[in-house]
């Protein structure tokens, strides 16, 4: 093989390689837990959502859990007196700005980003007081 050949073959895989990382990177990093809880035998009014983007901190590649999420104290934060979480959604996702510091950082700190998704609800007999 000729020297201009064995370099373009080179490109070629390191193109390939590159573009395989990113497609990993943009389809595998996704996760979504859904539940739907239950407030009481009662029916629900009053019912509203709230959306919340944290970044959960991790460390020597995800090996090591810093501060873990309070959903509690998240619910308290969107809730007002009585109301009760009727659904909850947690998203967890590496994105690019997450794997770009993990990559700077060799992976020492590796952040990941959660959303939470949830929907607050009165029962009857709370609303009705």
């Amino acid at each position: 093989m000729d020297n201009s050949f064995r370099q373009t073959l080179g490109c070629i895989q390191l193109l390939g390689m590159v573009a395989l990382l990113v497609l990993a990177a943009a389809l595998g990093g996704t996760f979504r837990t859904e539940v739907k809880l239950p407030p009481s035998a009662a029916a629900v009014s009053a019912e509203r959502s709230f959306t919340e983007t944290l970044t959960v901190r991790h460390w020597l590649g995800g090996l090591v859990q810093g501060d873990p999420l309070d959903l509690r104290e998240l619910a308290a934060k969107h809730s007002r007196q009585g109301d009760r979480m009727t659904q909850v959604s947690i998203v967890t996702k590496h994105t690019a700005t997450d794997l770009l510091v993990t990559l700077l950082t060799l992976g020492i700190y590796t952040p990941e980003t959660v959303t939470i998704e949830g929907r607050l609800g009165r029962p009857e007999a709370v609303a009705a007081q």
